[in-house]
């Protein structure tokens, strides 16, 4: 057989919902459960790459095209996922020449960054690393007792449009996340076991939460996205323990500053703080550039000297120079400040858990770095591929 890669296609359907099924064996076919990244009749943009041996799929990897929100702009991400090979087919090298052949797409697309949720041994070899803040928020019968739950109806999501409606407008005004299409919604929102509780005021969607109930424990659940009016949320929680009879149900949530934190802290028992994926730099100049209004947020008013920092992978020939200030902006012009790390390295600096200083034994002159990063970046659980 030859090594030779090939973009798969919509008669290709049954051959890779077969082949993904073999990789992740679960209860549920995979066309079932990842609705939202399945090879399927509307691709819309994704690219799936895949080796054959005498016409037959036997290995395949995912590129699907994301955009992140951030403050006034949009990142490039190039998500990678449903990363299969046959057993015996394994071992001849087949996901190293796709992933080599995917990071050329992303280059020649202008994606930004790349990001996939994996083992770190496996893929750090190709240049992923651990990245990103997810707060994970432990809620029981316990922590939301005395909460009350009248004043809402509460039902499961449906197909109704008014559902899906009142949910997308919910997920907008948060801004949190991945842009999604009214397609990306109807796929997210009919993937099986997840559940979507919603809870209303008259027919008007006041909150929602989406779970799922782990397969080791009926007694256990894992929140995978949530929106809404505060108190209609607290609510929902509580109502979802009482009606699943949940021990204990464990809320994924964005670690860095939004409305939603207060309400969880008040509502858990504890919380636990750890990387949410993997990430791989593609661009650095025009990822720093669209998280400049980001940054720029976070020194607003703390009037900071001005200072000029160089950022520098050598493998990729990369450079990006920030100015920080009263805002924060790209400077053209190299600075006498420098970083420069290799490639995975730079993404543990710019996407840490923690503030710089926790982590790195930088001099003052760097001290601004420590206001701005790590740079905040978001994926729902829901949406994750």
């Amino acid at each position: 057989m030859e090594n030779k890669i090939e973009f798969l296609s919509k008669k290709d359907i049954g051959q890779f919902l077969k082949l993904a099924d073999h990789a992740f064996p679960t209860e549920v076919p995979v066309e079932k459960t990842c609705r939202h990244i399945a090879l399927s009749k509307n691709d819309r943009g994704i690219k799936h790459l895949g080796i054959r041996d005498k016409g037959k799929v036997v290995s395949h990897v995912g590129l699907y095209p994301l955009k992140m929100k951030l403050p006034g702009a949009v990142l490039g991400i190039a998500g990678i996922g449903a990363v299969a090979t046959y057993e015996k087919y394994r071992g001849k090298g087949f996901m190293k020449l796709q992933l080599e052949y995917a990071e050329k797409l992303m280059n020649e697309n202008g994606y930004d960054i790349s990001w996939l949720a994996g083992e770190r041994k496996r893929y750090g070899y190709f240049g992923w690393e651990n990245a990103g803040r997810l707060m994970k928020y432990s809620i029981t019968e316990r922590t939301t007792k005395g909460i009350v739950t009248s004043g809402y109806t509460y039902r499961k999501y449906s197909d109704r449009i008014q559902d899906l409606k009142g949910i997308i407008k919910i997920h907008e005004k948060d801004g949190i996340g991945l842009k999604r299409t009214f397609l990306d919604y109807q796929l997210l929102f009919s993937r099986l076991h997840r559940e979507t509780i919603i809870a209303s005021v008259g027919s008007k969607p006041a909150a929602y939460i989406t779970f799922m109930i782990t397969r080791w424990s009926k007694e256990n659940g894992t929140v995978l996205e949530f929106g809404g009016d505060l108190t209609a949320l607290k609510a929902l929680f509580r109502h979802v323990i009482e009606k699943y009879e949940f021990k204990e149900i464990i809320a994924a949530a964005p670690a860095f500053f939004n409305r939603y934190n207060e309400l969880l802290a008040s509502i858990s028992g504890y919380r636990v703080l750890e990387n949410y994926g993997m990430i791989k730099i593609i661009n650095l100049r025009s990822m720093l550039e669209k998280f400049t209004g980001q940054m720029s947020i976070k020194v607003e008013g703390l009037n900071l000297k001005k200072t000029m920092v160089t950022f520098e992978i050598p493998e990729l020939n990369q450079k990006a120079t920030l100015e920080i200030g009263e805002n924060v902006k790209v400077a053209d012009k190299p600075a006498a400040l420098k970083i420069s790390l290799n490639r995975k390295d730079m993404v543990r600096f710019l996407f840490g858990l923690s503030k710089l200083s926790d982590e790195y034994n930088l001099s003052e002159k760097y001290a601004p770095l420590n206001v701005i990063l790590p740079l905040d970046i978001y994926m729902w659980r829901l949406e994750t591929v």
